[in-house]
């Protein structure tokens, strides 16, 4: 070693070793583990900021209840689906013979609340008219626009020859109303008024949504010649596009809703109601038979004590081979 060298190494004394020491230091486990974990709490502070504000602007509020538009999902979502009379209750038909018993007969005066249930689930169908009730809501950020219904999976049969029973309508909340004649080949959603139909029901209605926003719908669907089962779609217009929603009986295995002609009819030239003997097996109740359900002879029964706007009349025919199931 030169002199030169030699003095520089004793007037700088320690300095190589002060510098191995760093070198080594940085190239440890523990420096890069402390490198390490400062990047990933500042990488996880940034995320969260991040995410935190794509969060505020999904959520309004953070509230989870105000999500709108989830991916996949229809723009009008149906929340419940009920067939319920409107204009009457009490009328049912059945396609068989069910065969009552005394005190099977004594078991359906008993019957309140749970009348059309119990009707429905044994095979009851609604004789010339049934009503359907529906509630839509919004599920956008945005308003939609229901501006079409349409009658969907539509098959027609000859009438069944069942069950007749009336009592007196209940009264109406704030619904939206509409019709469908099933008798002719494009049943068109039609305004109800009262019991008539008329007029293209969309021609000057149209039914907006914002969201949230809830609406009651009852489309009635009416045959007077045929058995007929069908399912229901609501056409939605969402932005630009249009978007078919279907609406299914929930209440049916099958998914579709019924109704079936009514073959007792009003006879205006004899003031008397007919059609009795359509049927193959016939049971009365209600102010018809004070006493309580019975049967009677469809064929020799004239109605004479039946009223319209007061009294029970119960229609089934006789077909081999019917069960039924009580409780």
């Amino acid at each position: 070693m030169s002199s030169y060298s030699r003095r520089r190494q004793a007037a700088h004394p320690g300095r190589r070793q002060h510098h191995q020491k760093a070198s080594k230091w940085r190239h440890s486990k523990k420096f890069w583990g402390a490198i390490t974990t400062v990047a990933a709490l500042v990488g996880t502070a940034l995320v969260a900021g991040v995410g935190q504000s794509i969060y505020n602007s999904i959520v309004p509020g953070g509230d989870l209840s105000k999500i709108r538009n989830p991916l996949g999902q229809p723009p009008v979502q149906v929340n419940t689906v009920a067939v319920q009379r409107i204009t009457d209750t009490g009328t049912y038909v059945f396609p068989d013979a069910l065969n009552l018993s005394v005190s099977e007969l004594k078991y359906i005066d008993g019957l309140r609340s749970k009348y059309d249930s119990w009707m429905r689930d044994r095979g009851g169908v609604d004789p010339r008219e049934t009503d359907i009730r529906i509630v839509v809501e919004g599920n956008r950020g945005h308003s939609v626009q229901i501006t079409d219904a349409l009658i969907a999976e539509q098959e027609c049969a000859s009438p069944l020859r069942g069950a007749y029973l009336y009592s007196p309508g209940a009264g109406q909340n704030d619904v939206v109303r509409m019709g469908f004649n099933l008798d002719v080949a494009r049943p068109k959603a039609q305004k109800h008024d009262g019991y008539d139909l008329g007029g293209y029901y969309f021609a000057s209605h149209n039914i907006s949504l914002n969201s949230g926003e809830q609406q009651t719908l009852i489309i009635s669907a009416r045959t007077e010649e045929h058995y007929c089962e069908f399912s229901i779609e609501l056409i939605v217009v969402d932005g630009r596009k249009s978007v078919s929603v279907p609406v299914r009986n929930s209440g049916s295995e099958d998914g579709k809703f019924k109704v079936t002609a009514d073959l007792v009819r009003w006879n205006e030239s004899t003031w008397k109601y007919e059609g009795w003997a359509e049927y193959k097996e016939l049971y009365i109740g209600g102010v018809a038979s004070p006493s309580g359900w019975r049967q009677v002879d469809p064929s020799s029964y004239k109605g004479e004590s039946l009223s319209l706007f007061q009294g029970w009349t119960f229609l089934l025919p006789r077909v081999a081979g019917a069960s039924l199931s009580w409780g």
